[in-house]
Order: C-alpha cells, then sequence, then structure tokens
C-alpha cells in the first residue's frame, strides 16, 4: 500500500492515513515502526532526487511537492494512529515519537497543500490528547509546540499568503490545541 498511493487525490491520502489509524487499535508498535520506517524512507527518496537532506533536516527543496505531501500525508497517518490506537499504550508513546516527528515534519513542509493536511493532523492530534478522550489528565509538554508551528504557518514572512482553507485549519487546530 505504501508503494501505489498517490498523493496527489485527498481521498487516496485520507485512506491511506485511515488504514494506519485502523492497524494500531491492535499493533501500534508495529505501526509506529511502519511509519517511521516510510518516513525515512520516503525521505531517502526524495534525498536521492534532488530534494531534502533527511527527514528531519531544514534543506527540503520547496519545489518537491510529492515528498512535502508523502511527509504531511505520513504525519495525518500519526493523527489517526494517536485517535484509534489503545488508550493504555497512545499516553506512551505521544510525546516520545508522535509529536516529536509532528513537529519536525511541521518544520519540513512548505507547500500549500502539505500544511492543510499538517494543520488537518494537529487538530486531529489534539482531539486524541484531549483528557476526555483519554479519560486522564495527562498534560502533554509538546502541546505548545504544535501550536507554535500553527503561529508559525499563520505569520510567515513570505510574499505568498496562506489559501483561506489552510489559514482556518491552522486557527481550528490552534482552538483545539488549547
Amino acid at each position: 500500500m505504501t508503494t501505489v498511493i498517490n498523493f496527489q487525490h485527498e481521498h487516496e491520502r485520507d485512506g491511506w492515513a485511515t488504514m494506519f489509524g485502523f492497524c494500531s487499535a491492535t499493533h501500534l508498535d508495529i505501526v509506529l515502526q511502519r511509519l517511521e520506517l516510510y518516513l525515512k524512507i520516503s525521505d531517502s527518496k526524495a534525498a536521492g532526487s534532488g530534494g531534502g537532506g533527511g527527514l528531519f533536516s531544514f534543506r527540503g527543496s520547496k519545489t518537491d511537492t510529492h515528498s512535502d505531501l508523502s511527509r504531511a500525508t505520513g504525519l495525518l497517518a500519526y493523527a489517526y494512529v494517536s485517535i484509534y490506537a489503545s488508550l493504555d499504550l497512545i499516553v506512551s508513546r505521544m510525546e516520545t515519537s508522535i509529536l516529536i516527528s509532528s513537529v519536525k515534519i511541521a518544520r519540513i513542509v512548505k507547500e500549500e497543500t502539505g500544511k492543510f493536511l499538517v494543520a488537518k493532523s494537529f487538530g486531529i492530534l489534539a482531539q486524541s490528547m484531549n483528557k476526555n478522550h483519554l479519560k486522564t489528565d495527562f498534560v502533554f509538554a509538546s502541546r505548545n509546540d504544535l501550536i507554535q508551528e500553527m503561529i508559525n504557518y499563520i505569520t510567515q514572512e513570505t510574499n505568498v499568503k496562506l489559501q483561506p482553507a489552510t489559514f482556518n485549519q491552522c486557527i481550528n487546530a490552534c482552538h483545539a490545541l488549547m
């Protein structure tokens, strides 16, 4: 499934990400390992074709739309994993892998559709961190990092401003994270 997805189609991206979420209900650690491996492989392909210089580098190519969409879709998969995974397990995995990777991916994505997916993912992550969902009062230290990334998207210092849908998604994500 990871090799045949067309990242240009919204329904394929959503379906692919949701698949990881459903699988995480019973196989959380395996799903997290597969996502990490996928993101490393997709990033090494981008690096080989003149793209970024590693998933967590800040030299990503601004014109590599496929790479941005694959990373952002990987983040969306992390978001669905956080919603569908067992509540007993997800709390410990949120801070150690999901939120750290989420912030790093958000910093790399430059393309508009990718930013929309990042904001959508952050909104879903906010739902998964909600006290009512978790049924516990656990406070996530990375929550402020997610909010800061949304603020960075909104206040970006470029000539190209966010499209209204992306701007609204960023505002909704900030609201959900508070």
